[in-house]
């Protein structure tokens, strides 16, 4: 049994890292590109939105382990801080990315949420200075949540991006728009694998 045991692990522990490997190579590959593709077309949009992709990367990194296991193996207690961090960083990044590209023209509710947006992003930065002194419980709680709105907020941006109004020669617009909704997809899609790994393991 004991024997039966120790390969079972292993095949998991080999399953995980591949996965892992694989997630990785993929998304740096893809990161990449997005970037050069960025600096190329001179979208200064679309660099914000590498940059949070970028982030988010490291958010996942933090979260299945990968970043105490290679990164900073050494110093353990940044894996006890730097997580939460990355995660109120990447919301804050993100809700003030899509608060300033929010065409708040085509609907006058973006006009509201707009503020809203940047409101939430704001208190997602002031956290951050907060993480020694509040209990990280009460902070990783709001982190969550924060997380979901902005992933809805990147969405509702994209959605005011595709309204007819905008001039569909505005390439740099038309792209954002895109990697917007891909950034928001991977981000979803990260952290659905990240939990089936932990979960399966």
């Amino acid at each position: 049994l004991r024997a039966d045991s120790t390969i079972t692990y292993s095949q998991l522990e080999l399953q995980s890292s591949i996965i892992s490997s694989a997630f990785y190579s993929g998304s740096i590959v893809l990161l990449a590109v997005f970037a050069l593709f960025n600096v190329s077309s001179r979208n200064n949009i679309g660099l914000w939105y590498t940059l949070l992709f970028a982030v988010g990367l490291l958010f996942v990194a933090c979260l299945d382990g990968t970043g105490a296991s290679f990164l900073w193996a050494n110093y353990p207690i940044v894996d006890r801080w730097l997580p939460l961090t990355v995660l109120l960083t990447l919301n804050a990044c993100g809700l003030l990315l899509a608060a300033y590209t929010l065409d708040t023209s085509s609907s006058p509710l973006y006009s509201k949420l707009k503020f809203s947006m940047q409101m939430a992003g704001y208190i997602n930065l002031a956290l951050i200075a907060l993480i020694p002194f509040v209990p990280l419980v009460y902070l990783a709680l709001w982190a969550n949540l924060s997380f979901i709105l902005m992933i809805i907020a990147q969405v509702m941006t994209t959605m005011s991006w595709r309204t007819p109004r905008i001039n569909p020669s505005e390439e740099a617009l038309r792209f954002s728009s895109i990697f917007s909704s891909v950034t928001s997809l991977v981000f979803l899609a990260a952290t659905i694998i990240v939990g089936l790994i932990i979960w399966y393991q």
